[in-house]
């Protein structure tokens, strides 16, 4: 297997015939100009750079880092140039508060006090009264319902009233929500 290896590595392609250049040159046409223009010679030997040619270029990634630094101290600067309150001193004062604790102790924030309370009758909130009122109800007619006879469809519309009261404040809540509800009546088929 050794000696075969060895042997396709020794093997070299052969040399075009005389003129193929110029024949492919000429049918690729002005692209062909160019591209035999760039192909190098055979036998001649093609130049790699040296590890010494590196010294003389600076290098494209060295470049883009040195001008990116560049950018962005300008932009420090210009910053601080533009900046109104540089160099300002800045005081701070206090706020006095606006309310005094009188006021705040009326506030609703801390609660109503124990005197207010006290007034409150002692028999609180009756129990809640509640009623259901139909706004409207609407035959919506026959669906069919995959897998299954099908149905006659209602939609209900109600409000849904609820009342609190309080006997002894002479207070009253009302608390109205709409609710819909549909109802489905199965048909038998004949």
């Amino acid at each position: 297997m050794k000696d075969l290896e060895k042997e396709l590595r020794m093997l070299e392609p052969a040399a075009p015939p005389p003129g193929f250049e110029a024949r492919m040159e000429k049918s690729l046409g002005e692209a062909g100009n160019v591209a035999v223009k760039h192909v190098p010679e055979v036998g001649k030997e093609i130049k790699t750079p040296s590890s010494d040619d590196s010294g003389k270029v600076v290098s494209f990634r060295f470049f883009r880092l040195a001008l990116l630094a560049g950018a962005a101290a300008a932009l420090v600067v210009a910053i601080y140039l533009m900046d109104p309150f540089a160099g300002a001193e800045v005081e701070i004062s206090p706020v006095a508060p606006s309310l005094s604790e009188v006021d705040e102790d009326l506030s609703p924030l801390h609660g109503v006090p124990l005197s207010d309370l006290a007034t409150f009758s002692e028999e609180g909130w009756n129990d809640p009264r509640t009623r259901e009122v139909l706004v409207d109800a609407t035959d919506e007619g026959i669906v069919d319902r995959p897998g299954q006879a099908p149905a006659r469809r209602y939609r209900y519309r109600f409000l849904d009233e609820t009342i609190w009261e309080n006997p002894g404040t002479n207070t009253r809540i009302r608390s109205t929500v709409p609710r819909e509800e549909v109802v489905l009546v199965g048909l038998d088929p004949y």
